[in-house]
């Protein structure tokens, strides 16, 4: 199950891709750093997505489980 380290995690690496997009959208980035930065963003895309899978997996688990046992 998620725990709140996880959840901890979630939201930074969250609110680091947010700041990464902002960043690259306002233009005042050169194109080096930029490209690190799309790079470090597409890696906490990754990385993000990964965990949200598992997350929507905890989730179906414990519908599956609920239908089962009917609690």
């Amino acid at each position: 199950m998620t725990n709140e380290k996880d959840k901890s995690s979630l939201s930074k690496d969250f609110e680091e891709l947010s700041k990464l997009v902002d960043e690259l959208e306002s233009g005042e980035v050169d194109l080096e750093e930029s490209l690190a930065k799309f790079k470090h963003g597409v890696t906490l895309a990754k990385r993000l997505k990964k965990r949200l899978e598992e997350i929507e997996n905890e989730i179906e688990e414990v519908k599956t489980d609920l239908d089962e046992n009917g609690d």
